[in-house]
């Protein structure tokens, strides 16, 4: 079985996801789901007229995510909300592959920023390094 780490593509229950860390106190997985490009769009779009609206950017948990660049998933975004719910220590996965460097470094940026992300998620990636 594959070491999985921050940064790995993993497929569960037919959606593809990106592992962020296992939170183990709590016995739940902390995954970013990644979303189809329509979907990613739509989100840019609301997310910009809400920018707007508002003169800044917006710290709901719906405005939390990342637009990859790595080959396969390129213009899709990672999002973030509610990254604890998808998935059990208990559940299996299967691994597809992992992120490029770029949008590993910008996945762990925008987490460790924690607008719009629980404490908890910012505190388990930080103590990643």
């Amino acid at each position: 079985m594959e070491l999985l780490t921050f940064g790995k593509v993993i497929l569960f229950k037919n959606n593809n996801y990106v592992w962020l860390v296992n939170d183990l106190e709590n016995e739940k997985l902390h995954l970013a789901i990644i979303l189809d490009k329509e979907i990613t769009k739509d989100l840019i779009r609301t997310d910009n007229a809400n920018a707007k609206k508002h003169n800044s950017s917006s710290d709901t948990p719906l405005f939390a995510y990342v637009v990859l660049t790595t080959k396969d998933f390129d213009g899709h975004a990672a999002h973030l909300m509610n990254s604890d719910g998808h998935a059990e220590n208990k559940d299996a996965f299967g691994v597809l592959g992992e992120l490029n460097n770029e949008d590993i470094t910008k996945l762990k940026k925008r987490i460790l920023g924690g607008v719009g992300l629980p404490t908890r998620l910012v505190n388990l990636v930080k103590n990643l390094g």
